[in-house]
């Protein structure tokens, strides 16, 4: 906590989801051990997650849980904005409760936080090319779409910048697209349009950790910080407020946040680089959600990929995977 001072860490181990969030040791700014529990919040205020569960359809997140006190602070305001990049008095409650169930509902094990430790690249991006080039697939890159042409049953062709590639009888499509780029080759189908920003910042310091760390920020600029070896990296949601500011100002802000939250000097800021995300993720509003479009088009040789088709997740990592295991198997239907 930013402006207190507070420490505390969440610990799932092999206790039952989330009940144990509430039984752990927490600290003071001069990090004296505390009373059991995140600071303020009784065993009971947990019961506040099965607001999430059948909300009214335009209830948000502020809605169901605003009136929480020290556990909707501390804990349902900055896990919302993380998972739905949405600010809770405009997000749909009714898109926490998967998260909730899939995660705190299935015990520590599905809780445990995954970072990788050379960057998402290596993590997942290289792999999975890896595994494509040996399965056969002729992986391009800087080839775009730029339209589709259709006959009698569904898409005949697509037109890249450089060739036309034409689908046969028994062909189908997956068109795995970013929204602006789904919006050109089917204008017809209706897609969220509204979108939230994310801001990243990393920073390159002269001290290194051989630990990877993670860290949840609340009352301050900076949401998260992920420290590997000697960078820390910070995560902004739902940056509204930050993406007319130059970086230089970003950099100063974050950081201020940082030296607080890793406890060293804030004049000892090295060299910086921020990244402003404009459109990240659609803004995840009860209008919003119901403009997610299904895998399924109205093409029998067509089928959608996205965090953004409707999944049953919010737009996250999780939900894109989720978005291309239902097209595959549509496509095999």
């Amino acid at each position: 906590d930013i402006e207190s001072g507070e420490r505390w860490v969440l610990d799932l181990g092999k206790g039952a989801g989330v009940w144990r969030l509430l039984l752990q040791h927490h600290r003071d700014r001069h990090g004296s051990r505390g009373a059991y529990g995140i600071p303020g919040v009784a065993r009971l205020d947990a019961l506040g997650a099965f607001r999430f569960r059948n909300p009214p359809e335009n209830a948000t997140v502020h809605d169901q849980s605003g009136d929480a006190g020290a556990i909707y602070r501390r804990l349902w305001e900055p896990l919302s904005v993380a998972v739905l990049n949405t600010e809770p008095t405009r997000a749909m409650a009714g898109a926490m409760w998967p998260v909730l169930k899939e995660t705190l509902g299935r015990g520590p094990d599905a809780c445990r936080p995954v970072m990788a430790k050379e960057g998402l690249s290596h993590a997942l991006v290289e792999p999975a090319l890896g595994y494509l080039q040996q399965a056969g697939a002729d992986v391009r890159f800087n080839t775009v779409l730029k339209a589709v042409e259709f006959g009698d049953s569904g898409i005949s062709s697509l037109k890249f910048t450089d060739q036309t590639v034409n689908i046969d009888a028994g062909d189908r499509v997956i068109l795995a697209l970013p929204i602006a780029a789904i919006n050109i080759v089917l204008p017809d189908l209706v897609t969220p349009n509204e979108f939230s920003p994310i801001v990243n910042a990393h920073f390159k310091t002269t001290f290194e950790t051989d630990k990877l760390t993670l860290m949840g920020l609340i009352n301050g600029n900076a949401h998260w910080i992920f420290r590997r070896n000697n960078i820390v990296s910070v995560t902004v949601s739902a940056a509204t407020s930050l993406m007319e500011e130059s970086a230089e100002h970003i950099a100063a802000i974050l950081w201020r946040d940082v030296s607080v939250a890793i406890e060293v000097d804030e004049g000892v800021m090295g060299a910086s680089r921020i990244i402003k995300e404009k459109r990240a993720t659609f803004a995840q509003t009860p209008e919003q959600n119901r403009r997610r479009p299904t895998a399924r088009t109205t093409y029998n040789n067509v089928f959608l990929a996205g965090d953004w088709i409707a999944t049953g997740l919010p737009a996250t990592i999780e939900g894109a995977i989720r978005s291309g295991t239902i097209a595959a198997d549509l496509c095999y239907k």
